[in-house]
Order: C-alpha cells, then sequence, then structure tokens
C-alpha cells in the first residue's frame, strides 16, 4: 500500500459525500470504497504477519550461526584458529539478529501507520 492508494481513497470519499444520498450512484461508490478499504487492510495485515516471522526467526536465526561454525570446527571442516571463527560466528549472528529486529520495527511502523490511515473497516 503506498500514500497513493490511500490519497485515491480519500478522493472516492469526497466523491461519495459530494453525491446525493441514497442515490444509486452512491450506494456503488460506498461499496466500491468499503471494498478497497478491505483490501488494503488486508495488505497491512499481511504486512504485520512478515514482522511476525521476522521477529520470532531473529533470535533463532542469531544463535544458529555460531552453534553451526562451532559444529564445522569440531568436525574438522574449518581451519585453525578456532577462537577467530567462532569470534567471527558470533558477530556475524548478533548481526542477522540485529537486522532482523530492526527490520521487523521498521516494518511493523509502516504496517501500523496505513491501518491508522485507512481508518475503521467495517
Amino acid at each position: 500500500m503506498t500514500m497513493k492508494d490511500v490519497q485515491d481513497l480519500r478522493g472516492l470519499e469526497e466523491l461519495c459525500e459530494s453525491l446525493s444520498e441514497g442515490s444509486p450512484e452512491r450506494k456503488k461508490l460506498e461499496k466500491l470504497i468499503l471494498d478497497r478499504k478491505r483490501e488494503l487492510k488486508g495488505q497491512a495485515e499481511a504486512l504485520q504477519a512478515v514482522v511476525d516471522l521476522c521477529d520470532k526467526a531473529a533470535l533463532p536465526l542469531g544463535a544458529a550461526v555460531p552453534g553451526a561454525v562451532s559444529i564445522l570446527v569440531s568436525a574438522g571442516l574449518l581451519d585453525d584458529p578456532r577462537k577467530i571463527w567462532f569470534a567471527l560466528s558470533s558477530v556475524a549472528g548478533g548481526l542477522l539478529w540485529a537486522i532482523f529486529r530492526v527490520l521487523a520495527y521498521r516494518v511493523a511502523i509502516s504496517a501500523r501507520l496505513e491501518l491508522a490511515q485507512i481508518g475503521k473497516v467495517d
């Protein structure tokens, strides 16, 4: 959903208000507005689902990277010095955790703002 979608919706609402009460055109336009609001709300809720996924994946992903590297080191697939590999993997895991948390935060704010701009949907 973009600002243009919200602006188009506002334009339709203004046009609807300018039509006479009870006219067939107004009823059709009200139905179109409601359908469009429901569609936009669905898109915003889908964004919130992505946020939940990123939020729930952040910590396990951050913890899995050092564990995977320590398994590779213990299996002998990575050369010594083991401490450097483990330290680098811990930093990489922490960075992935932070990136997913920031991504989840930014998308959550965006989705909530879009829902607020749409307003209440019946």
